[in-house]
């Protein structure tokens, strides 16, 4: 379309064609020849080296047997062992010797190791009874102690009143459960009152689904003033219904605040524990601090 194929490029990027590539091509080879020639004179080199090497005669003569050094070593080594089996034969025949002579019956024991003949002997017998005496007295005291322990715990009588009725904690737990049963029975009354006259509402309550409209003619001389004050009694049944539940509901929380008050069953068992039994003349023990009721 616009004759842009027989255009050719204005940048020439081949420079092999002029002094350049030609001088490069010419480094390059006298390059490579001169890296061959050296790696030949390299191994020239290196095998004369390794012939040099095999061809040289060792120096060092590390033999010294057949030398004057050499068999003066055998001649020691040989005296050596010669010394040690005389020295061991002349070891064993003094064992043998000293064996017989213990062996003998003429040999007396020069050392006494029995010490009952002696002072020291008999002195250990009699501080040996007298420590057999003393463990037998001190585990009879021991027994007789613990006997008149046991006896003494069998006789003392219990400290800890745990009857909690006979306390003001007590009577206050009586009277909280009183007055908590006719609370949960005045709201039970109050609910049946309450259910009884939403069962009374609705069933004298038209329904407004099924109502028929003023303009039927079997409308039974219903208006719509009358479903409208049908429809305000219901929403004023459902708002009772929910003032009845948030009553029972406060009712019940009320109830569970009391039984924290009195600290459950646990915590009275446990504070009646803690406070003291009163005298016989009803006055507590001296020391003793008067019990606190917890606020309700």
């Amino acid at each position: 379309m616009f004759g842009w194929g027989d255009t050719k490029p204005r940048t020439d990027d081949n420079i092999d064609d002029e002094p350049a590539g030609i001088a490069r091509k010419a480094a390059a080879a006298n390059s490579e020849a001169a890296r061959k020639r050296e790696a030949q004179e390299q191994a020239a080199r290196n095998a004369e080296m390794r012939n040099i090497v095999k061809n040289v005669e060792q120096r060092t003569d590390d033999d010294i047997m057949d030398e004057e050094a050499g068999r003066m070593r055998l001649v020691l080594a040989q005296q050596s062992k010669d010394r040690k089996a005389a020295e061991a034969k002349r070891i064993a025949q003094e064992n043998a010797a000293m064996r017989a002579k213990l062996n003998a019956s003429n040999v007396e024991q020069r050392t006494d190791d029995d010490l009952m003949d002696e002072e020291a002997g008999r002195m250990r017998l009699v501080l040996a009874e007298q420590s057999r005496a003393k463990r037998a007295a001190e585990a009879k005291a021991i027994a007789a102690h613990a006997q008149a322990a046991r006896q003494r715990n069998k006789n003392t009588g219990q400290r800890t009143d745990d009857d909690l009725m006979d306390e003001a904690a007590g009577r206050a737990r009586l009277e909280m459960a009183a007055a908590s049963k006719a609370h949960r029975q005045q709201n039970a009354q109050f609910l049946s009152e309450r259910n009884e006259q939403m069962r009374e509402r609705l069933a004298t309550t038209p329904s407004r689904v099924l109502a028929p409209t003023p303009h039927s003619p079997t409308n039974g001389g219903v208006t719509e003033a009358d479903v409208h004050a049908a429809a305000a009694a219901v929403e004023a049944a459902r708002r009772a219904t929910q003032d009845a539940r948030d009553r029972a509901r406060k009712a019940l929380t009320e109830d569970q605040r009391l039984l924290r008050a009195t600290g459950m069953r646990r915590n009275l068992a446990d504070l009646s524990r803690r406070t003291p039994a009163a005298s016989p003349g009803g006055s507590a023990r001296p020391g003793s601090s008067p019990l606190k009721m917890p606020s309700l």
